[in-house]
């Protein structure tokens, strides 16, 4: 008796107690499911967001270049002077930087003895509120209050995801305007994982591209608005963001063709628009004031610091070329091609036709074609280092609107092309994400990557340094080693190169006459190493390969980069093919030899064989 009324009284427990918690547990289960079915975007953002913080803060200090620590670096060090130059009173001079290399790269001297900043002041504005928290920290800690300690450098990354996070907001909120909750949500999935944001925000969280989307975001927000009810805090508004907009980047003044063209359609023509701004003159008024009073810092800078109230700061050798954009090669080169290294992005500029009804379409074809352009024509039209394209990143706030354009019409087709379409896409999102994760395991390099190498490389997951000598060629052939045309040893312990001597002894062989003539296949060979671990590069050395001889023979130039593969004091050998031109003449010289700008180097021997072809 005992016994069956405890397992009455157990069941009794079980039905009430657990399992009223089951049900409940349950409840919260589908509650939380709707939730996520009514607003996915939000968990998009959620869930998303905090992964990718939690990897960058795990992984980014570890990919600097030149061994280089924290993320106030290079170009970011270089906003930043403005701010750094206010905590040691020293706008003009900046003696503080003398002995950092990196901050006096971005001083430019002027004829009345002062430096100026060669970047505008907006990212320092934007940075401002985190780097006065940082300044107060290092004041009452023992970290040095210099603008350089680790405070300064977690103000500046924290504010810059706090940037980050607040431009997708408003993003979500312009892209609901026009589009439903579950195409808002796929678009900033592929704006966070199918883009250059990933490789941003794990790697180059504190460059300029990821705070200044918020601006641009806010642009998007604000311009609708405006044309339905231009007020004259809305106009101000409007204004004050133009202007912090073009602070941060100057170019990025081409923001204001948006203002102009919106709502313009290629039928209604500009009159109507016309007409339109000159009845709201007053508010277009209030704009361009608001936009020349943000700018007015900036000028004021110029006057104290150089006695100019307007100049280039940017220096002489950096400028546009205007009638020599490299906008095939800033597109589609194995280099840093935009829609070659990012092709979700080429969907982007498609369905910037699909917007006609949102006031949109010909103003952001304008601004996105204007903008490339200018982009381009930057003398450093690849902008170094990254995954991609990274110069276009602040555009994608506005780009997003196509984006969710194309996915906004490929949802209403019907289920054969709704499945290619998304194959494709999550194609588009994987390639993205695996080519990030090859960069941060040194498969991709920061830059000068060629045809060969990109298709040497593609789908690899582990590094070979003998991969590298196809960053530097745009040619080769497998075929079997053939006879030997040419040698030479050193004797030991090798002849050394070095910067002091530039050039290294040199092997030359006849071109033109057995056993090399025109049209061969050339295999050239170095047995080499490094007697330290300084390596640039850039301007360490290269095993060249040149042509000399009659002024018809066509010029031929090979330079590959002998990288240390190995550890000092060990021997590494390197080789690659060239073809010499069928025009090679009796009388001309093939030079194989060691070009040496950087770091110290032995040369063991130098040999030239010719390539069995079919």
């Amino acid at each position: 008796m005992k016994c069956i009324q405890g397992n009455t009284l157990a069941k009794k427990f079980v039905q009430e107690k657990i399992g009223v918690s089951y049900l409940y547990q349950m409840a919260s289960l589908r509650s939380w499911w709707r939730t996520v079915q009514q607003k996915p975007s939000q968990w998009v953002l959620g869930g998303i967001l905090p992964v990718l913080f939690l990897s960058s803060f795990l992984t980014y200090p570890q990919r600097q270049p030149e061994g280089i620590t924290g993320c106030i670096t290079w170009d970011t060090q270089g906003y930043l002077l403005y701010l750094t130059g206010l905590i040691h009173c020293d706008l003009a001079q900046h003696a503080y930087a003398d002995d950092n290399p990196y901050a006096r790269h971005y001083l430019h001297a002027q004829s009345n003895g002062s430096r100026v900043i060669q970047y505008w002041m907006g990212y320092a504005l934007l940075m401002a509120p985190g780097y006065a928290i940082a300044h107060l920290v290092a004041l009452w800690t023992d970290y040095p209050a210099n603008g350089f300690s680790p405070p300064y450098h977690i103000a500046v990354y924290l504010s810059c995801w706090l940037y980050l996070a607040l431009a997708l907001w408003v993003l979500r909120r312009v892209l609901l305007t026009y589009f439903d909750e579950r195409v808002t949500a796929l678009t900033l999935l592929c704006l966070l994982l199918g883009t250059n944001v990933l490789f941003l925000s794990l790697g180059g969280i504190t460059q300029v591209h990821i705070p200044l989307m918020l601006p641009i975001a806010l642009l998007a927000w604000q311009i609708p608005r405006w044309h339905r009810d231009p007020t004259r805090l809305r106009s101000i508004s409007l204004g004050v963001v133009l202007g912090l907009t073009m602070l941060t980047r100057p170019t990025e003044g081409l923001t204001g063709v948006l203002v102009l063209l919106f709502g313009v359609s290629l039928k209604g023509g500009m009159g109507t628009q016309v007409r339109w701004m000159w009845r709201h003159r007053a508010a277009a008024g209030c704009i361009t004031g608001a936009l020349i009073l943000t700018l007015l810092p900036q000028s004021l800078y110029w006057w104290l610091v150089a006695g100019k109230p307007w100049l280039h700061s940017y220096g002489a050798h950096n400028t546009f070329h205007w009638t020599a954009p490299h906008l095939l090669e800033g597109l589609f080169s194995y280099r840093k091609g935009w829609l070659l290294y990012t092709p979700l992005m080429g969907v982007t500029l498609l369905g910037i036709g699909l917007l006609r009804h949102t006031g949109w379409q010909l103003a952001l074809a304008v601004y996105a074609a204007l903008n490339l352009y200018v982009i381009f024509c930057w003398h450093m039209w690849w902008y170094t280092f990254g995954v991609g394209m990274r110069a276009v990143v602040q555009m994608y706030p506005l780009l997003a609107l196509g984006l969710a354009a194309t996915l906004s019409w490929i949802r209403a087709r019907n289920l054969y092309w709704r499945g290619l379409a998304g194959m494709l896409i999550a194609a588009a999102i994987g390639l993205n994400v695996f080519q990030v994760w090859q960069y941060y395991h040194f498969i991709l390099p920061k830059d000068g990557i060629s045809r060969l190498y990109y298709w040497q490389t593609f789908g690899q997951t582990r590094m070979d340094y003998r991969w590298m000598k196809y960053r530097d060629l745009d040619q080769r052939h497998d075929g079997p080693w053939g006879a030997l045309a040419g040698k030479q040893t050193f004797a030991a312990p090798g002849e050394l190169s070095s910067p002091a001597r530039e050039y290294s002894s040199v092997l030359a062989i006849p071109a033109g006459k057995e056993p090399l003539q025109g049209g061969d296949w050339v295999r050239v060979l170095a047995i080499t190493e490094y007697t330290d671990d300084a390596f640039d590069d850039e301007s360490n050395a290269r095993l060249v390969t040149q042509l000399t001889g009659a002024p018809a023979t066509p010029p031929l130039w090979a330079g590959v980069r002998i990288q240390p593969s190995t550890r000092p004091g060990i021997r590494d050998s390197l080789w690659y093919e060239v073809q010499l031109p069928r025009e090679v003449q009796p009388g001309d010289s093939l030079k194989l030899y060691i070009w040496n700008r950087g770091g110290l180097l032995r040369l063991h021997s130098l040999a030239i064989f010719r390539v069995e072809t079919e």
